[in-house]
């Protein structure tokens, strides 16, 4: 996930635009675990309702089942993708001094 360098010098709309761009994210992050852990057993119960020689055909029907589930649950879409949104005068860099977006790079040390 993105991460905001939170600053006593951010100024209220900069903290407004990300709050507003972090939430649909952090909707779509908690909707992907919660279809994945729902679903957690489900090769696992497949397999075991199948005899020894069908095993490896039920786990892969199930993790077929699974994919669909998931490319119908979770349709990319342009349009609802989040947008960092900043007022004007901030998009401009007129109000902005430094910059308080900073990516995170997990594993990478400066």
């Amino acid at each position: 996930m993105p991460r905001l360098v939170i600053d006593k010098d951010l100024p209220a709309p900069v903290m407004a635009g990300w709050t507003s761009y972090l939430a649909p994210l952090e909707a779509r992050q908690a909707a992907q675990l919660r279809f994945a852990f729902v679903r957690m057993d489900t090769v696992e119960r497949a397999i075991r309702a199948s005899s020894c020689g069908r095993a490896q055909a039920a786990g892969d029907a199930a993790l077929v089942r699974l994919q669909e589930q998931q490319r119908l649950a979770f349709k990319p879409d342009a349009r609802n993708q989040p947008k960092l949104e900043l007022p004007q005068e901030y998009e401009k860099g007129r109000c902005l001094q430094r910059p308080f977006l900073v990516p995170e790079f997990i594993g990478r040390r400066a």
